[in-house]
């Protein structure tokens, strides 16, 4: 478990250490006509938030998904060599377990993308704020660019609350499709009992 963690971790440092590089020599390189089409609030998106993602979020996730994937395949094994028509409800489940994922694959990446366009502004007008406080302060138009930041700020955290309230969706009915294959395979177990050879639960056990 440590050197598979160590390893994800290792290959996402490197990928983000590249995409990185790549990224700051295309900006870097970039014409005018780029600057003059991308907010610079969008560009700081994709340096801090986008980035920050691939470094802290995604190898923990991942090394959670590998642990899951793996434990799963042993729990399939293991039941089929018991009792084959348990595989019946492992196909239902994971069937439902698409079905929900594509429902909600969809949702999610649109509020990843809308908040990716709502968070640009706010860094080009804090940005902004901050390079003209001397002139907002003499023609007294700082409560002006206060209210549009606090907009700006509100429509942001609209699209990262839906995001969170899909994500929860999402992990309620996986469990809920978790719970009823528990329920399976206890109801088949008790089915079972008494009925199945000693050694292949020894071999479960």
């Amino acid at each position: 478990v440590f050197g598979r963690a160590m390893v994800i971790i290792g290959i996402y440092n490197y990928s983000t250490t590249n995409m990185h590089h790549q990224m700051v020599e295309k900006v870097i390189r970039s014409k005018i006509l780029f600057f003059d089409s991308n907010p610079v609030g969008r560009i700081f998106t994709r340096f801090s938030k986008d980035i920050s993602v691939l470094d802290i979020l995604l190898p923990g996730v991942t090394v959670f998904a590998t642990f899951g994937l793996f434990r799963t395949i042993t729990v399939v094994i293991t039941l089929a060599v018991i009792h084959p028509l348990l595989l019946i409800v492992v196909a239902l489940a994971l069937f439902l377990m698409i079905l929900i994922l594509k429902r909600a694959l969809g949702p999610l990446r649109e509020s990843q993308r809308i908040d990716s366009v709502y968070r640009g502004p706010i860094h080009s007008s804090f940005t902004n704020v901050v390079n003209g406080l001397v002139t907002l302060r003499a023609f007294e138009r700082i409560p002006y660019f206060r209210g549009m930041f606090i907009d700006q700020l509100e429509k942001s955290c609209n699209v990262t609350f839906t995001y969170f309230a899909i994500n929860r969706w999402m992990a309620m009915t996986f469990d809920s499709v978790c719970v009823m294959f528990t329920l399976s395979v206890a109801s088949f177990s008790l089915y079972g009992k008494g009925k199945i050879d000693n050694d292949v639960l020894a071999f479960s056990l």
